[in-house]
């Protein structure tokens, strides 16, 4: 019997365990996918290589009224 409750306890531990990294999980976690984090990892990596070079605020600014 006393197998069946350290079972039980430990059981509940994780549960409580689980649902603390699910509270703890960014809230985009779920919309992202795969291939975007890919893509994502690849333009990291051509920015710190130098491949690419990043935007300053002001030329992200002007793009986006550009757009907008």
């Amino acid at each position: 019997m006393k197998r069946v409750e350290r079972i039980e306890k430990e059981l509940e531990e994780l549960k409580i365990e689980l649902m603390r990294l699910e509270a703890d999980r960014p809230p985009y976690a779920d919309d992202v996918i795969e291939e975007d984090m890919i893509e994502a990892e690849k333009a990291l990596e051509e920015i710190m290589t130098g491949k690419v070079k990043p935007l300053s605020v002001e030329e992200l600014k002007r793009l986006l009224e550009e757009d907008g």
